[in-house]
C-alpha cells in the first residue's frame, strides 16, 4: 500500500485546484517457482521437445524449471520474447552449475552447439538481468529440444563380470551383434563368447549412425575371460 501526499508550495496561505491521475503498468504477479525446490516441471515430449513462458523483474527476480530427461542427449536451449536482460543457467540435481549465459535478445541456442545431457533432473533458472531492481523487466518463452536421444540408456554390461554372452551359430561358426552402442551415459559394453577349439577369429566393427558421433572412434580390446588379461590383437 503507498500514500500520496498533495500540499500547497506554501503551506495553505493560498489555495488552488488540481487533477490527480496515476497511471503505469502493473507487472504480472510472482510464481511460486524461486528455487530448485519449488520449480515449474518443464516436461518433454516424447519427441524430446518441450517449452514454458514466463516472466521476471520487479517482485519476481528468477524462475525455476524442472527438466527430467529420460536418457542421455544433445541438448539444445532457446530463450525468446526478451525486451531486457536476463541470465539463464543449467544446475545438475545436486545444485552444481553447469552452463550460465546472460542475453538481451532471442537466441535459438544460447550454449552454442548445445549441451550432453545425462539421464537424470536438471533445472534450468531464468533470472532479471539486475536480480529484480527493476530496470530490466522481460517477458520470455524457453524451448527444450533434444536433437536426437542417444539410442540407449546403460545397459549394465559395463565390465568383465557382467559380460553379456555371445552364442555362435553353429553351422557357420560366426557370431554376430546388431544395433549395439557405446557412447555418453554407457562407455563401455563387455561381451563374451567361448570357443570349443582353438581357433583364428576375425573381429569386425560396422557404426550403423555415424552421426552421433561427436569425437574419437570407438576402441576395441580382446580379454581372456580366465585370467582377465587383455589379448594384442593383430
Amino acid at each position: 500500500t503507498y500514500y500520496i501526499m498533495v500540499e500547497s508550495r506554501d503551506k495553505g496561505k493560498t489555495a488552488g485546484e488540481y487533477t490527480l491521475s496515476v497511471a503505469g503498468t502493473r507487472f504480472p504477479d510472482p510464481v511460486q517457482n524461486n528455487t530448485p525446490y519449488d520449480a515449474t516441471a518443464l516436461p518433454l515430449s516424447e519427441a524430446g521437445a518441450g517449452n514454458a513462458n514466463g516472466w521476471v523483474g520487479l517482485g519476481d527476480s528468477i524462475d525455476y524449471y524442472r527438466i527430467d530427461p529420460d536418457r542421455a542427449g544433445q541438448v539444445f536451449v532457446g530463450v525468446s520474447g526478451l525486451t531486457a536482460k536476463v541470465k539463464v543457467t543449467l544446475y545438475r540435481a545436486d545444485g552444481k552449475k553447469l552452463k550460465s549465459v546472460s542475453l538481451s535478445k532471442d537466441s535459438a541456442d544460447i550454449f552454442k552447439g548445445g549441451l550432453l545431457l545425462d539421464r537424470g533432473t536438471f533445472y534450468l533458472s531464468v533470472e532479471s538481468g539486475d536480480k529484480g531492481k527493476g530496470k530490466q523487466n522481460s517477458d520470455y518463452s524457453i524451448s527444450v529440444a533434444v536433437n536426437e536421444y542417444f539410442p540407449k540408456g546403460d545397459t549394465g554390461n559395463n565390465e568383465l563380470a557382467a559380460a553379456r554372452t555371445v552364442n555362435f551359430d553353429s553351422a557357420t561358426g560366426t557370431a554376430a551383434l546388431s544395433n549395439e552402442w557405446v557412447g555418453y551415459g554407457d562407455a563401455k559394453d563387455f561381451f563374451a563368447f567361448e570357443l570349443d577349439s582353438a581357433s583364428k577369429v576375425d573381429l569386425d566393427l560396422n557404426y550403423y549412425n555415424k552421426d552421433l558421433r561427436f569425437g574419437k572412434d570407438v576402441k576395441i580390446n580382446l580379454y581372456d575371460m580366465a585370467t582377465g588379461k587383455k589379448i594384442k590383437l593383430d
